[in-house]
């Protein structure tokens, strides 16, 4: 890696890895609750805030996705899961959601917690059969969409950095 500057921010975001292995300890609600305000609070085109959140620490309800969308252990058995949806039809619906999901890994690292972003279950939530069960289930409006699911939680492992390929910057 080229020599970057260090602080408390640029250092959370260089030691975020994706953990797949949690403990089953769950989250308390002030950690949950970080980790939500810090996702809303990320931008949004034209400050629309057209991302909508769905958070659960319910294995059933979680276990009950996996086996509709025939996705066992998707989310690594971590004990919060949660799930971001966009409003349709916004142009810049999917990246506003992307960029809460950032946000929300970021706050879960700076907190001494382990996250990695789901996207396994994006076909299933986007067929007429899975939108409109879990829309339903989750109580979001029929116009919001699934874009991407966040698994967070205690890490119970320690994955390396894998390499960066510095040839995807560009120079001019």
């Amino acid at each position: 890696m080229q020599a970057v500057i260090h602080n408390e921010v640029i250092d959370t975001i260089l030691e975020r890895r994706s953990v797949r292995a949690y403990t089953d300890e769950r989250l308390t609600e002030s950690e949950i609750q970080t980790i939500l305000q810090c996702a809303l609070w990320a931008p949004s085109g034209m400050n629309q805030q057209t991302t909508r959140m769905a958070v659960t620490q319910e294995a059933a309800l979680i276990a009950e996705l996996a086996e509709d969308a025939g996705r066992n252990g998707f989310y690594y058995n971590a004990p919060c899961f949660i799930f971001f949806y966009a409003k349709k039809e916004n142009k810049w619906g999917a990246c506003n959601a992307a960029l809460a999901v950032q946000n929300a890994a970021l706050a879960a690292k700076a907190l001494g917690l382990d996250s990695v972003v789901i996207g396994c279950v994006y076909d299933y939530l986007k067929s007429q059969e899975g939108e409109q069960k879990w829309q339903k289930k989750l109580a979001l409006p029929e116009d919001y969409e699934f874009v991407l699911g966040l698994a967070v939680g205690h890490g119970a492992e320690t994955p390396q950095a894998k390499p960066r390929n510095q040839e995807n910057i560009i120079w001019k």
